[in-house]
C-alpha cells in the first residue's frame, strides 16, 4: 500500500479502539507525505493527534510516546 491509497476505512480500528486512541502515526515510506484534508479531519472531528513522517521516524517517536505511557497507535508502510 502506498499512502495515496490511505482512506478513512483503514483506520477504523484506530477510530473504534477501546480505550481510545489519542495519537495516530503515519509511517509513510522513505518520503515525507502530507494528509490530505479530509483524512486530517476524521482524526480531527474523533480528537485524535495524527502526524505523517517517514517511517524510520514514525518508529522512532512510537517509541518515544509508548514510553510516556500515551494511547498512541502507527500505521508503517515498510521500506524496501
Amino acid at each position: 500500500m502506498r499512502p495515496p491509497d490511505l482512506t478513512v476505512a483503514n483506520f477504523a480500528l484506530v477510530f473504534t479502539a477501546v480505550p481510545p486512541i489519542v495519537h495516530c502515526l503515519i509511517g509513510a515510506g522513505r518520503d515525507p507525505w502530507f494528509l490530505p484534508p479530509e483524512l486530517r479531519a476524521a482524526f480531527t472531528d474523533r480528537g485524535i493527534a495524527v502526524e505523517s513522517m517517514t517511517t524510520g521516524a514514525a518508529v522512532r517517536t512510537y517509541n518515544i510516546v509508548v514510553a510516556e505511557d500515551r494511547r498512541v497507535a502507527a500505521l508503517l508502510i515498510a521500506v524496501d
